[in-house]
């Protein structure tokens, strides 16, 4: 399948790269300093996927969800560190006044600067596959961390494979819980995208 880049991608990848790296300061005042991104955590054996095998497990884990995809091979993620990386996004959202913003700042901005931040730490530590994190677009009918369901609305989120197990994120930094494993996940997900892919 072939991908299409965004044309903000280069931008996004920008601005991703600086939160990573603690290298944007604010300018406000009570402003503090952006942590460092946790440094990528290798799981034992270095799994790789080739995609065929992304896209035929997401078929049989999620029949008749769409799956697009960017990269030819993929990494099993450390749950390990998922989990201070989650941690982490809060420290740094606040240190940027990153903050929801209807449409101009919303689920799929934040879904995609964690991809990206994410995939950049992959990157600093040598790994040459994609790290197993997909967006994902969400009949949000029911509540999830501190996004409420609605009748009609959709949302967006990450799914990450892990050495234990699949689960979903949600990527806005608010109070409550962020991680699910996919199995009590109450939404129906709509697509999967695996990298920056934008159909036109």
């Amino acid at each position: 399948m072939k991908s299409l880049r965004s044309p903000l991608f280069p931008l996004a990848l920008v601005f991703a790269g600086m939160l990573a790296l603690g290298l944007w300061g604010c300018a406000t005042a009570d402003s503090v300093a952006i942590p460092r991104a946790p440094a990528w955590v290798q799981v034992d054996g270095a799994p790789t996927v080739p995609v065929a095998t992304v896209v035929a497990e997401c078929q049989r884990v999620l029949p008749g969800v769409p799956v697009t995809y960017a990269d030819g091979t993929y990494a099993i993620v450390s749950h390990a560190w998922l989990e201070d990386y989650i941690r982490w996004t809060s420290k740094a959202a606040f240190a940027a006044d990153v903050a929801y913003t209807a449409e101009s700042w919303d689920c799929d901005d934040f879904g995609l600067g964690f991809y990206l931040i994410a995939t950049r730490k992959a990157a600093q530590a040598g790994v040459k596959a994609a790290p197993l994190i997909g967006r994902i677009t969400v009949a949000q009918t029911s509540t999830f961390a501190t996004v409420r369901g609605t009748s009609t609305g959709r949302h967006a989120l990450i799914g990450v494979a892990t050495d234990r197990g699949l689960f979903i994120v949600e990527p806005q930094p608010a109070g409550g819980l962020r991680i699910a494993p996919l199995a009590v996940y109450p939404n129906r997900i709509l697509a999967v995208t695996f990298g920056d892919y934008n159909p036109r």
